[in-house]
């Protein structure tokens, strides 16, 4: 049936017009119920910003790394982050843009003064590197992990520390919601609870994750040689390592998604990167089996040899 409804999709983009064929996804997107109100996530976000501020110990950091990000996609990042109900934050903007691209440096002083936010200015040395600079300089519990592009609902680290407290979790994921920027869609990216072949075969959990940061040290932190598939393979890792995961059943985090996205640039390497992540997370699991990857898609197959 996925190959069915793959072919038809190929077929309808091949033979409808531009115009139609977006309002036949739209369509298609809200009868299997993907599609998200704008006015139920204005009414969610105003809802949550109507929350009184929530105290806490449990320290977050959130990292992120800055590339020549357009002004009004980083202020709509900071401000989501500075609008959280949780209070108990602090932010580590890593600007790693290209030596002549004033204006986000310039943009950037604007929040100098804020005492939670930490700015630093490096080279850029690929994300691994990028993100672990900023880990070595976090000083919280936990660890989140943000894209310079996305942002976040004001209840998002309120909902998520709330789970973590209560279950006394290592690594937390929520569901997500996706800014298709092309079209000015938003779609409800409905996860599920976590098994491991759920995640070798692909990354479902993708944004948001609240991670221990003792575990991520202890999993090895970040590692280059995955790009495109980065988070996947260090989501391999941490959950090998720990059997205290959480998925919260709740739209927590809005992914900014748009055709110019490295991923989509770049996905035959983002399917590489995934299948050498898998191949090693096998390796480190004693597990033996060759992986494949579908075509056009980080999405893998592991046929494991017979004992």
């Amino acid at each position: 049936m996925q190959n069915i409804i793959k072919l038809a999709k190929k077929a309808a983009k091949c033979i409808l017009p531009g115009a139609l064929y977006n309002l036949v996804q739209r369509e298609y997107w809200r009868l299997k119920g993907e599609l998200y109100d704008k006015k139920r996530f204005t009414a969610k976000m105003n809802a949550a910003r109507k929350t009184s501020p929530v105290t806490g110990t449990l320290k977050v950091s959130i990292i992120c790394n800055v590339w020549n990000t357009p002004l009004d996609f980083l202020e709509q990042m900071i401000e989501s982050v500075l609008n959280q109900n949780y209070c108990c934050w602090e932010l580590l903007l890593n600007n790693c843009s290209n030596a002549d691209n004033i204006a986000v440096e310039e943009f950037l002083k604007k929040y100098s003064g804020e005492e939670r936010i930490k700015i630093f200015r490096t080279a850029n040395q690929g994300i691994a590197c990028n993100s672990g600079f900023l880990l070595e300089r976090a000083a919280g519990d936990f660890i989140f992990l943000m894209d310079h592009d996305d942002f976040l609902l004001p209840d998002t680290l309120s909902e998520m520390v709330a789970a973590q407290q209560l279950h006394d979790s290592d690594f937390i994921y929520a569901d997500e919601i996706i800014l298709f920027m092309e079209l000015g869609h938003l779609l409800k990216n409905i996860k599920k609870p976590f098994t491991m072949p759920a995640l070798e075969r692909e990354n479902f959990i993708n944004h948001p994750a609240l991670i221990r940061r003792e575990l991520l040290n202890a999993a090895g932190g970040f590692r280059d040689g995955f790009q495109g598939s980065q988070d996947h393979e260090l989501y391999l890792r941490i959950c090998e390592k720990t059997e205290k995961i959480l998925y919260v059943p709740e739209l927590l985090y809005v992914w900014r998604y748009n055709s110019g996205s490295f991923s989509a640039r770049h996905l035959d390497i983002c399917i590489n990167s995934g299948k050498l992540a898998v191949e090693e997370h096998l390796a480190r699991m004693n597990i033996k089996g060759r992986v494949s990857a579908e075509k056009d898609r980080a999405v893998f197959t592991i046929l494991r040899d017979p004992e």
